[in-house]
């Protein structure tokens, strides 16, 4: 019971990372915690296992025709993982993210079309979650901290 608890708590935190004061070493003490704070806990090591994983699964916010890939990121657990994680990482990119070969309209679809849509996913309170577009915002629920631009990697795999 305690591991399917463990395993389910895992897979609804999948979405965050959060950084905690109190946060158990071993996943024995983590059965003792306050639900709230075993979720948190349970974040952070989903997010630190992923370093460890064979291979990483991700998408893009936007990409141009010659390969140029652009990630926003609110908690930099997906763009850190992209930038220094698993020796490989396999991205799902779909035609409607491809956005010619200008970097600053890859840049324009990631901040007014992916970022709105994940924001109002999440249920954040921010200007994009009400006007469609980015506002450039320094909102507290923001989810543009962390940019990303991928152009080459000088690894193979």
């Amino acid at each position: 019971m305690k591991k399917t608890l463990y395993m389910i708590m895992l897979a609804l935190a999948f979405a965050a990372c959060t950084n905690h004061p109190k946060l158990p070493t071993t996943y024995e003490t983590a059965g003792t915690l306050p639900l709230e704070d075993a979720f948190r806990y349970n974040r952070l090591v989903l997010c630190a296992s992923s370093y460890d994983a064979d291979v990483f699964l991700s998408s893009v916010n936007a990409m141009t025709d010659d390969g140029i890939l652009i990630n926003i990121d609110g908690n930099a657990n997906r763009v850190s993982a992209i930038a220094q994680g698993p020796r490989k990482v396999v991205f799902i990119v779909g035609m409607n993210k491809v956005c010619g070969s200008d970097l600053d309209g890859a840049m324009k679809r990631a901040r007014n079309v992916a970022a709105p849509i994940n924001a109002q996913r999440f249920g954040l309170s921010t200007p994009c979650t009400k006007t469609g577009a980015c506002m450039d915002c320094k909102s507290p629920d923001t989810i543009c901290c962390q940019f990303l631009i991928t152009r080459f990697s000088r690894h193979a795999g």
